[in-house]
């Protein structure tokens, strides 16, 4: 309900700022809400119980004996559907701490600097740069002066406003709730909002959209994204709405 609440309300707006209030808030209400018991707010209210006691006892029940299970089985379908969950679930969770595993790797094998006034790791490697909560990782090598500029800007707007907390917050939601479609939705959406919040500080520098785009194109050959972190090239096709 959420997710198709946020698809007509924020589907074609550019309130980046408010769809990640709304995206972290639904996220959290679908999560807590039921671990909240109604219990003691229905018994204040005397009208609700005198409904909700009607409704039952106006309701007709069907009780059938439950059959005995056959010798030798001991797992019924909705166990093996648990485990079967449970199993997918950790698959997901063991990918998860192999990608961080992977950001500390590139943080070890890089080395601190100052570009620009901001704070990088600098790396020997040909990748895409991409940053991971305050870090910054970038081959100043392989661009020019002018994108490394705006790789900066996109980046340091990740790093300044903690996009990567959303991003882990995704994960975890689709690690959790693997089987539920709305909950991937929701992690695509999260990542493509952080990248128009990145992309939109770009602009607002006042550099040239059709030249930045060219650069998102060019970079995209460089190496895969580690899915964890703020990388520059996320959701690519759907950074056109905004250039």
């Amino acid at each position: 309900m959420f997710y198709l609440l946020f698809r007509v309300f924020f589907a074609r707006d550019t309130f980046w700022v408010g769809r990640r209030i709304y995206l972290i808030s639904v996220i959290a209400v679908s999560v807590f809400y039921p671990l909240v018991s109604l219990a003691s707010w229905l018994e204040r209210k005397e009208p609700v119980q005198i409904f909700i006691a009607e409704w039952i006892y106006l309701q007709e029940f069907t009780v059938v004996p439950e059959t005995a299970a056959p010798a030798g089985v001991s797992i019924s379908w909705s166990q093996l559907l648990v485990i079967l969950y449970i199993i997918v679930g950790a698959v997901l969770l063991a990918r998860f701490f192999v990608q961080l595993f992977s950001v500390l790797r590139w943080h070890r094998r890089s080395q601190k600097a100052i570009i620009n006034g901001i704070p990088v790791r600098v790396v020997s490697e040909n990748i895409a740069p991409f940053s991971f909560f305050k870090s910054i990782f970038v081959n100043p090598q392989s661009v020019t002066g002018e994108e490394l500029s705006e790789i900066l800007a996109h980046e340091n707007t990740h790093a300044r406003q903690w996009h990567s907390a959303d991003v882990i917050l995704g994960e975890l939601l689709a690690i959790v709730f693997w089987a539920n479609p709305f909950a991937w939705l929701l992690k695509r959406e999260i990542r493509q909002n952080l990248e128009f919040l990145a992309d939109n500080q770009v602009l607002k520098f006042g550099f040239d959209t059709r030249k930045y785009q060219y650069f998102l194109t060019n970079l995209a050959l460089h190496s895969p994204e580690i899915r964890i972190t703020n990388n520059f090239l996320n959701v690519q096709p759907s950074k056109k709405e905004l250039l």
